[in-house]
């Protein structure tokens, strides 16, 4: 039977608390720049301290990835594998458009592009409070803006981590990233790697969604902080292009059977060889997972026989954006279902529909299982409108999630490449 608890806790902690294990667990994913202007400027402090800190719209596509990016036949890409999904795909990933994502430039001159020395040793928090204005315009109309050209200022973990501050403090964001079901790793309070997953294995377009949180994250700020050389790049998405492609029966379809259900499976971390488990993902203990997940809103059961953890939540399939109420397909019914995992993820190779517990699947929400094709047509909705971005080390990456979505493209094993995240919950 699941659980479930209509109990009122206090939304007031910054942070879900992760006891020890979260601490334990940062990385140093890089040194920062000896020299940083205070984090509240001063007069004097520093080279930079008088600079300009220009932002511009250059109305221009990022550059495209040196060789065409293949998305049909793809090993490690979810659906591929499946010969009525992949025909379906676009034979290779779409270049940046110049209204998708948006470019800002940053420089410390007179002009954006100026100044790039001084960008090294510029303040993280002064940028992320130039960028405010810019976000609060930019964002609603085109879903993503990028903005190039800071470099070392913001491109390792310290620097990330104080421009990442800045900007919950402009958007008076009071939670962190909880309730994850894929695997990262936490390296700063506010700062966790984009993804630990497989290399080979591509993370298609989704919403972040974070199913066991009670809040659905609003933004999210993207670094790349270790420039892959083979691969990696980030593959985006038009969402108001998914929503007009979308067969309008599939829309229909979930809103006659009541939204989608998600189903997050956790083993314990007492079982070998996990992909994940609960431990880390909720809580370090049954009693805080399950105060967790009665503030959330969840359903949740407790397998007794191996002590792992099932989550249920039922969503509706398309929501209205928080500030302009348009529909937005917001939702994970592709990259929550049992496909994802299934016959692509290199840790679940040769693993049969039936052979147990998958980490996610989805089913509409009275219950019923949706067909495998109506999942590749949703795929085709999303692949449609998705471009392919490259990693340059400093490149960040705001997504608005209703109206965009994310993901990462498989790469070289042995390649380096690293991105960092944090999300804010408004």
């Amino acid at each position: 039977m699941f659980a479930r608890s209509t109990t009122t806790l206090s939304r007031t902690s910054r942070f879900f608390a992760r006891g020890k294990a979260a601490s334990a667990s940062r990385l140093d994913l890089g040194a920062a720049p000896a020299f940083f202007m205070d984090e509240a400027p001063a007069e004097g402090g520093g080279p930079a301290a008088s600079a300009a800190y220009t932002l511009s719209a250059t109305g221009q596509a990022l550059a495209p990835a040196a060789t065409p990016i293949a998305v049909r036949s793809r090993y490690g890409l979810p659906g591929a594998a499946r010969p009525g999904t992949n025909a379906l795909l676009p034979d290779t990933l779409a270049p940046p458009r110049a209204d998708f994502p948006a470019v800002l430039q940053a420089g410390t001159g007179e002009a954006a592009g100026e100044g790039g020395e001084l960008v090294a040793q510029s303040s993280p928090w002064r940028w992320a409070q130039a960028l405010r204005p810019h976000l609060d315009e930019m964002l609603p109309k085109h879903g993503i803006v990028c903005v190039t050209g800071l470099g070392e200022c913001i491109g390792h973990a310290e620097g990330f981590t104080r421009f990442v501050e800045a900007v919950k403090s402009e958007y008076t964001c009071t939670r962190f990233m909880e309730g994850r079901s894929m695997t990262s790793t936490q390296v700063t309070d506010l700062v966790r790697t984009g993804s630990d997953d497989h290399p080979a294995y591509t993370i298609e377009p989704h919403n972040e969604y974070n199913v066991a949180a009670k809040h659905r994250p609003r933004k999210l700020f993207l670094v790349c902080s270790e420039e892959p050389t083979d691969g990696g790049e980030w593959c985006v998405t038009h969402g108001p292009g998914v929503l007009a492609d979308m067969p309008r029966r599939i829309v229909e379809q979930f809103e006659a059977r009541g939204g989608v259900r998600y189903e997050v499976w956790y083993p314990s971390a007492a079982q070998e060889g996990v992909y994940n488990h609960w431990q880390e993902n909720i809580a370090p203990t049954r009693a805080e997972a399950e105060e967790y997940l009665a503030r959330s809103g969840c359903e949740w059961e407790w397998h007794e026989e191996d002590e792992s953890l099932t989550i249920v939540r039922t969503d509706p399939a398309v929501a209205p954006h928080p500030e302009t109420g348009e529909d937005c397909w917001f939702n994970q019914v592709h990259a929550h279902h049992r496909t994802f995992y299934q016959d692509c993820h290199p840790d679940f190779e040769g693993r049969g529909e039936d052979s147990g517990p998958w980490p996610v699947h989805t089913k509409y929400g009275d219950g019923g299982e949706i067909a495998d094709d109506d999942i590749a047509l949703i795929r085709e909705a999303v692949w449609k409108n998705t471009v392919g971005v490259p990693l340059k080390k400093g490149l960040l990456m705001v997504v608005d999630n209703y109206r965009a979505l994310h993901g990462r493209m498989s790469y070289a094993a042995g390649t380096p490449r690293q991105s960092l995240v944090s999300i804010i919950y408004e």
